[in-house]
């Protein structure tokens, strides 16, 4: 089953962000940023319990995983 994925404003503007400065000297690869950040939320809203656990103090933030985006390994 593929759960909903929702982005933050705050999420959003951090993606925008790091692809306006990724395109600043190769807008390329600031085009593969992209396209990897969207695969990689399909692959969570499709598989959530993906990545590694993630040591955090916050106990909101309990459970948080990490993941690399996919295809920027590469890069």
């Amino acid at each position: 089953m593929t759960k909903q994925i929702v982005i933050t404003p705050k999420a959003s503007l951090d993606i925008d962000e790091c692809f306006a400065y990724i395109a600043q000297q190769n807008p390329n690869t600031a085009l593969l940023f992209f396209d990897s950040v969207r695969e990689t939320f399909a692959q969570l809203a499709r598989m959530p319990g993906m990545g590694s656990r993630y040591p955090v103090e916050n106990v909101r933030l309990q459970g948080l995983r990490k993941w690399l985006l996919k295809d920027l390994k590469s890069i």
